[in-house]
């Protein structure tokens, strides 16, 4: 069972919060997560369900709004870990 949900951590309130974002990727997992050069969270690859998703999703925290950044070679899974992936701001 594959959740999709995104979660904020509030240091003054020392809780978390559910953003339910638009836009929203595929549910996944075993994916790579990173923080880009404009402060949004990407998303690289992992298993969607029974296949590997070659894409990158970054996450606009301002409209709270996924923005897809394309696919890249989708037949070599094991190298989405150690991409540097320069996304310009949309």
């Amino acid at each position: 069972h594959l959740e999709n949900q995104v979660w904020a951590w509030t240091l003054e309130r020392n809780s978390w919060t559910l953003l339910e974002p638009g836009n929203a990727p595929p549910p996944r997992y075993q994916a790579a997560v990173t923080i880009d050069a404009f402060g949004r969270p990407i998303l690289i690859g992992g298993y969607c369900i029974n296949r590997y998703c070659g894409d990158v999703w970054a996450l606009d925290l301002r409209v709270r709004c996924w923005v897809t950044g394309g696919d890249f070679a989708p037949d070599l899974p094991e190298l989405a870990h150690h991409r540097y992936l320069p996304l310009v701001a949309r």
